[in-house]
């Protein structure tokens, strides 16, 4: 009899080590996915369902952790192995909403949203992620609402209001900017119409726009050499292609004439631009220009930048030009580093300072460039903007300054 009593309590003394090594792991698990370290988060999960393939809790913990490492496939085989045992689990139902919204099936995310607020109406966290599923969308009327839903379930909690207003800055159906403003050269000032832009979100992957841009501009030579402004018309094309990847592509002109000078020529410019974005709201992109005067010989512009947010409302860059125009062998590289600033009510700021330095074979074109621009865009209300910017350049001919304003009109859908 005392052999069977010490037996188990040997026994129970073994289930008790095992569960707290177990325990023990789940913690360090899920210390490690919080960390951002899935990948060893993902091997101790795993570890924990090889000795208990029946651990729900190590199965949504790692079929989560899967989906925050973008292993979509996987973590949709935990969770579907989850609710083949537990139909109604509510966290593996989660999970593969979640699945749905991270890996950019947004149509399918909505829908799995709606029927997990249908089972828990008073859940703002499913609001929040409904709305970010149709604001990617392109619901925007769909999302605010979403959004000002979770909001009146919980008014203490800020994230959903900051949310609806940041809908204001989305791209919509049609989008209308039109901006005026006084340039000066070397203290000759002028005003006028500066910059007018259309662009439409055509569908979730492509935006199209077409601009005219009477702005004043160091590749505009004119300016330079005739104290003018040279507009330049164009039309682009925005598509991403999936949640990781996008291109842009432009195409435009601009005439260039003198009457005194008995002088007309024109140029076209094709822009192509690739974008790729990476975890954590950090983005890389690379791009040329090739620019082809009608007289004269070409120049080509090549150029790379990287941005990552370095807190939830500022988000900071480094870019990089390379310019090279034929015509007296004259090159050009700048440095640019900005930052944008997202404020409440959906209104954003954006300000940059930078500085380049031109060679020529022409003495009057080589020497340093530096400058700095300050732009503001302010929600009045769901379809009207204002844009204010300034802007100040110090180059090897002379000094430029600009300051602007405008509007944007907005139709959302």
């Amino acid at each position: 009899m005392r052999i069977f009593v010490a037996i188990g309590i040997l026994l129970c003394c073994s289930l008790i080590t095992i569960n707290t090594h177990a325990q023990d792991n789940m913690t360090r698990a899920g210390n490690l996915a919080t960390s951002g370290k899935f990948t060893e988060a993902i091997q101790v999960y795993s570890e924990i369902l090889s000795a208990d393939a029946n651990n729900t809790t190590a199965r949504l913990g790692r079929g989560f952790t899967y989906s925050w490492n973008h292993e979509w496939d996987n973590a949709t085989t935990d969770f579907n192995t989850v609710l083949q045992k537990e139909p109604n689990n509510m966290d593996a139902q989660k999970g593969l909403a979640y699945v749905a919204l991270w890996s950019g099936d947004y149509k399918k995310a909505i829908q799995s949203f709606n029927n997990l607020i249908a089972k828990q109406p008073d859940n703002k966290e499913f609001y929040i992620a409904r709305g970010q599923a149709q604001l990617n969308e392109g619901l925007l009327v769909e999302a605010r609402q979403s959004f000002q839903k979770a909001e009146q379930l919980d008014p203490n909690d800020a994230e959903p209001k900051q949310l609806a207003n940041a809908v204001r800055t989305k791209p919509t159906i049609l989008d209308v900017d039109i901006l005026g403003g006084v340039s000066s050269t070397d203290g000759k000032s002028k005003a006028g119409l500066r910059f007018i832009q259309v662009s439409s979100q055509v569908s979730k992957q492509l935006q199209v726009a077409a601009k005219y841009d009477n702005s004043l501009s160091m590749d505009n030579l004119g300016l330079i050499t005739r104290n003018k402004t040279i507009p330049y018309y164009a039309a682009s094309l925005f598509y991403k292609w999936s949640g990781q990847t996008a291109t842009r592509v432009e195409g435009g002109f601009r005439n260039f004439s003198d009457a005194k000078a008995n002088e007309a020529s024109s140029e076209s410019q094709f822009t192509l631009e690739q974008v790729l974005f990476l975890k954590n709201g950090k983005s890389l992109k690379a791009g040329a220009a090739i620019i082809s005067p009608n007289i004269g010989q070409g120049a080509y512009l090549v150029f790379a930048g990287y941005h990552q947010p370095v807190s939830k409302k500022v988000t900071a860059g480094i870019n990089y030009f390379y310019a090279n125009r034929n015509i007296s062998n004259t090159r050009e590289n700048r440095f640019l580093a900005d930052a944008d600033f997202s404020l409440p009510k959906g209104n954003t700021i954006n300000a940059g300072f930078y500085y380049g330095k031109s060679n020529s074979d022409i003495k009057i074109l080589s020497g340093n460039i530096y400058g700095g621009f300050v732009r503001g865009y302010f929600a009045v209300s769901n379809s009207i903007g204002i844009h204010l910017g300034i802007s100040a350049e110090n180059n090897f001919v002379q000094n430029l300054f600009n300051v602007n304003a405008g509007f944007r009109f907005r139709l959302e859908k």
